[in-house]
């Protein structure tokens, strides 16, 4: 990757081989975090396993349960992929780091990364005020923010224009490539569902089942970092582009 003269844009087979390669070398090092954000996410759904029937009485106590989810995913989850995103990045320039280094390097990128996500939720959802399709056109425009907060050391509306200005031009391109990526923890959640409805009283067996989710999902995620730092090196670099 260092030498620009011998990059070219890789297809979507070979960046979904070259994503499996980077997480795959870097699963030991990321597999411990998973872990440590999985169990709790895990014990504290665990706690709301009985309330199969959603009424009046438990209503309230599911909605704080998926809000407490969510946050806890939002930030913990966001700690996790800007470790993973590093460490890629690392192991494509050749020069692999380890968990403690990515986790020094991602912390001081999670304030600004939390910060960025929020304020492309908020974009978003204005956008879908609207009409759906506004507010997923400028989801597909975001889909880099947090590995140019990751990566770049910009952040906020700064990193959102750069995803923007990588997307533009190449919009259906960004979101085929998203969707074959994020299909693999799709299916996975599909065809474990059943698992979850014949062991909804076994913890061991929920974590379990989401750390293999996790895992996929970081899978998607080591290939969509691929596919950026791909995109950057063969003239996606959205601080250069001026197209439409």
């Amino acid at each position: 990757m260092n030498e620009t003269a011998s990059i070219r844009a890789l297809t979507v087979n070979e960046i979904i081989v070259e994503g499996w390669k980077q997480f795959r070398s870097n699963a030991g090092a990321i597999l411990p975090l998973v872990f440590l954000i999985s169990v709790p996410l895990e014990m504290v759904s665990w706690q709301f396993h009985d309330f199969t029937v959603v009424d009046q009485q438990n209503l309230p106590l599911l909605i704080r349960y998926l809000l407490l989810a969510l946050f806890m995913w939002f930030v913990f989850g966001t700690l996790l992929q800007l470790s993973l995103i590093r460490m890629v990045e690392s192991s494509m320039l050749g020069t692999p780091i380890t968990l403690q280094e990515a986790l020094r390097h991602a912390l001081s990128r999670w304030m600004p990364a939390l910060g960025t996500g929020l304020l492309s939720l908020l974009i978003v959802a204005a956008w879908s005020l609207l009409l759906f399709v506004p507010g997923f056109i400028w989801s597909v425009y975001y889909t880099f923010g947090l590995m140019v907060v990751a990566l770049r050391g910009v952040s906020g509306k700064a990193a959102l224009d750069r995803s923007k200005a990588m997307v533009r031009g190449r919009w259906w391109r960004v979101l085929g490539y998203q969707v074959v990526f994020f299909l693999f923890p799709a299916v996975v959640s599909t065809a474990m569902k059943p698992l979850y409805e014949l062991a909804p009283d076994s913890i061991v067996m929920l974590v379990s089942l989401d750390l293999i989710y996790r895992l996929m999902y970081l899978i998607a995620v080591s290939m969509s970092t691929v596919f950026f730092i791909n995109l950057e090196a063969t003239g996606g670099d959205g601080a250069a582009r001026q197209d439409a």
